[in-house]
């Protein structure tokens, strides 16, 4: 639709972009679960993918340069379409066809093999790659077994059981969807994560109005908003910082013997990136109380770590601290709400577009709505209050 776009069809933008919107949030999500092919790094390649989708913002400032370097408007839409299909034939030919199985880092120490027979194994990391069981860091040299399938496509082991039932000590009680929604972790994560993109919507949008108050000259709007734009694709390399942070913090977690106790130190993995993310917003929040090129250089330092940390460390989170079984439907709900809550931002821009005086008051709304999600890190270190969550949700463990 943007390759045949002229001012007599402009309304066309506006199916192409939900076009755009419906096929870029779920290939967001179906993407999370190639993190379950890495068990001990799952954080770490969440936030990775999250980075991903965040730096993909600096794909139309890099549009816009070739555009101004001589690039016709159809070569630029058709490298975008080319580009858009060479994800196909990952899709096709390389992914399963429904789900990647999800497998935890520490599997049986018990492993049947076709035989029958069967080993013990101190510590073994399996990965299902379509038909084959790979097993590495064993003590033991196996070759690949291919495995039986049963008529719904679930790899077998050699009793005739779907392989995930032959993980030892797996949680097989299950919370319901409901209480996950409704218990109060989910709804704080809730709150932060949509707070946090509204946060970063708003900024962009009001980046030319903070601008305007100490500037008359338009084009310097221009090159801050280009300079914001350009600078997203450091989002590949810090936001998979955010999840490795928490892959460490895991992996200490898990040496930990008593099962509430590694519990609730898996639970305060999120805590240093969180914190650090809403920090991050801090920053950019007590800038835009100064009018000033300089604030506006800082901010858009701190908008940029900021829009790199959010969605890896809310993404993350959500597969650390809620049942794993529940993590496609929890990202695609936190997204979906996060982006009802975005709507919010068109009445703070016509507030905040009537006066400075205005403007000084949207900043301390804004402060307060800051404010209240330095909950969802802070209450991560008080162990009575994640105690009392957790048996409201009915679990014991994650």
């Amino acid at each position: 639709m943007f390759c045949v776009y002229v001012p007599d069809t402009s309304y066309l933008v506006f199916p192409a972009l939900i076009l755009l919107s419906l096929g870029s949030v779920p290939l967001r999500i179906a993407n999370m679960q190639i993190a379950n092919y890495f068990p001990a790094q799952r954080s770490t390649i969440i936030a990775l993918y999250s980075g991903g989708f965040s730096a993909s913002a600096s794909i139309f400032v890099f549009l816009k340069y070739g555009f101004d370097a001589g690039l016709t408007w159809e070569w630029l839409c058709a490298i975008m379409t080319i580009l858009s299909l060479c994800i196909l034939p990952v899709t096709l030919f390389l992914l399963p066809r429904w789900e990647i199985s999800d497998l935890p880092v520490e599997p049986p120490a018990s492993l049947s093999f076709r035989d029958g027979s069967s080993s013990e194994i101190a510590v073994i990391s399996p990965s299902v790659f379509g038909s084959f069981t790979f097993l590495f860091d064993s003590p033991y040299k196996f070759p690949i077994i291919p495995n039986p399938k049963d008529e719904k496509g679930e790899v077998l082991n050699s009793k005739g059981d779907p392989w995930k039932a032959q993980l030892v000590g797996a949680d097989t009680k299950k919370v319901p969807l409901m209480k996950t929604l409704l218990s109060p972790s989910f709804l704080l994560h809730q709150y932060w994560f949509g707070w946090m993109l509204v946060f970063t919507v708003i900024y962009a949008g009001t980046l030319n109005l903070w601008v305007a108050r100490f500037t008359t000259d338009f084009t310097r709007g221009v090159w801050y908003t280009q300079l914001y734009g350009a600078l997203q694709i450091l989002c590949l390399a810090i936001s998979p910082l955010a999840g490795y942070v928490m892959d460490r913090s895991l992996a200490e977690a898990a040496k930990e013997k008593d099962p509430l106790q590694r519990t609730l130190r898996s639970l305060r993995c999120g805590f240093g990136p969180m914190m650090a993310t809403t920090l991050t917003e801090a920053g950019v929040q007590i800038a835009h109380f100064f009018n000033s090129e300089s604030a506006v250089y800082v901010s858009i330092g701190f908008i940029t770590v900021l829009r790199s940390l959010w969605v890896a460390v809310g993404t993350a989170y959500l597969r650390v601290r809620f049942p794993k079984e529940h993590f496609n439907r929890l990202l695609g709900v936190v997204s979906t709400v996060g982006a009802i809550m975005v709507l919010i931002q068109f009445p703070l821009f016509v507030w905040e577009a009537r006066s400075p005086e205005d403007a000084f008051n949207v900043n301390i709304f804004e402060t307060v709505l800051l404010g209240v999600s330095f909950l969802h890190p802070l209450l991560l270190l008080a162990t009575p209050v994640q105690r009392y969550f957790l048996r409201l949700e009915g679990r014991n463990d994650i």
